[in-house]
């Protein structure tokens, strides 16, 4: 049964784009070893979203007035660019964020859900330095979730007792 604040969730946002994920048990003290690569990982692809971020907007904010809407145009241009190429980088990314938690990977490898995290990090960054609006928080969950699932394919081949799932 819902409660009546996520009843009033449903009827805004409907029900497929909650975030919907198993439950996850520690088996053995060594996994932690994974859990801290993983930390570091999203650590790193944090960082890198972050300073690019940065970098973009420190060399586009002085330049904004003689560039005009020649920004935003560019911008979208090199967007558009990249959802050609990986349509998944496309909005909010709530689909590709419950396939990957739910284990949709399909015959994806680590290191393209990898650069999924980073095609979202510069889609992200163009997209808000260049004066549209746009939020940081979804893609956010969109590249810890690729970046999360990247590592646990890489992790699966490599580590001799992956994390199970249990309920």
């Amino acid at each position: 049964a819902l409660t009546h604040e996520a009843e009033g969730s449903h009827a805004i946002v409907g029900a497929e784009l909650e975030l919907q994920t198993d439950v996850y048990r520690l088996e053995e003290f060594s996994e932690l070893i994974l859990y801290a690569g993983l930390a570091l990982a999203i650590v790193l692809i944090g960082l890198l979203f972050l300073n690019g971020l940065g970098r973009l907007d420190s060399f586009l904010r002085p330049r904004a007035r003689a560039l005009g809407f020649v920004r935003p145009l560019i911008a979208g241009l090199l967007v558009a660019g990249l959802i050609f190429f990986e349509p998944r980088l496309f909005g909010t990314g709530q689909a590709v964020i419950n396939g990957l938690l739910a284990g949709d990977v399909g015959s994806s490898v680590w290191w393209i859900l990898i650069l999924l995290a980073i095609g979202k990090a510069v889609a992200t960054s163009l997209t808000t330095t260049s004066g549209a609006s746009g939020g940081a928080f979804m893609p956010s969950l969109f590249m810890g979730a690729a970046v999360g699932t990247g590592f646990a394919l890489l992790v699966g081949e490599i580590w001799p007792s992956p994390i199970e799932s249990g309920a």
